[in-house]
């Protein structure tokens, strides 16, 4: 029996039960499998698509950091200190993306036309340098598989579109992990006291 395509979207946030059936963590969706072998496979397969997802949004953020970590350490120390400083210069700047993000929509909120100067530099660095980073090699992939060209323009735009959607630049909301951050950078430019959602 085939899987169902839309069935590895979901097994990426599933969590594998007895007997090969997948339960969605808000309990709503369950799928059953004929055997428990190709369950784990898709549940696997399923965290492998959402990992690597989620390494291609944060990739500008990563390369940022690791860059940074260069310049305060050698690139030929290979050390746990460096992945530790990659780490925190990473977190650091996706601290600061969230910054002007508040920023960015207190000065809206305000009227201010310098808002969007910093709306386009948050979208730039995250909406469009990661499709960038990622069409040369998927380029190369689908030349390999002798597939259509504009076959990379659509996912590079694809890929660019979820990654908005992923930061929400135009709601004022932030992550748990970076409120603290947006919430600064809001109050700072002057904006009214709000209520952050999570992501």
């Amino acid at each position: 029996m085939a899987c169902d395509p839309g069935a590895i979207f979901v097994a990426g946030v599933a969590v594998l039960k007895g007997d090969g059936e997948i339960i969605t963590q808000n309990g709503a969706t369950k799928l059953t499998f004929i055997n428990s072998d190709s369950g784990v496979w898709l549940v696997t397969l399923g965290m492998l698509f959402r990992y690597v997802f989620s390494v291609v949004i944060y990739l500008p953020v990563l390369c940022t950091g690791y860059y940074l970590s260069n310049l305060a350490l050698s690139p030929l120390d290979h050390s746990l200190g460096h992945l530790v400083l990659v780490l925190l210069f990473s977190y650091l700047v996706y601290l600061g993306v969230f910054f002007l993000k508040g920023v960015s929509l207190a000065l809206k909120a305000r009227g201010n036309i310098i808002w969007l100067f910093l709306f386009m530099v948050c979208v730039a660095f995250t909406c469009l340098l990661s499709p960038w980073l990622v069409a040369g090699p998927l380029s190369r992939a689908f030349l390999r598989w002798h597939l259509s060209s504009w076959l990379v323009w659509v996912l590079t735009f694809w890929f660019g579109y979820l990654i908005y959607n992923r930061y929400k630049f135009h709601v004022p909301s932030a992550p748990v992990m970076a409120r603290f951050a947006y919430q600064f950078g809001f109050n700072l430019a002057g904006g009214r006291s709000n209520r952050s959602n999570e992501l």
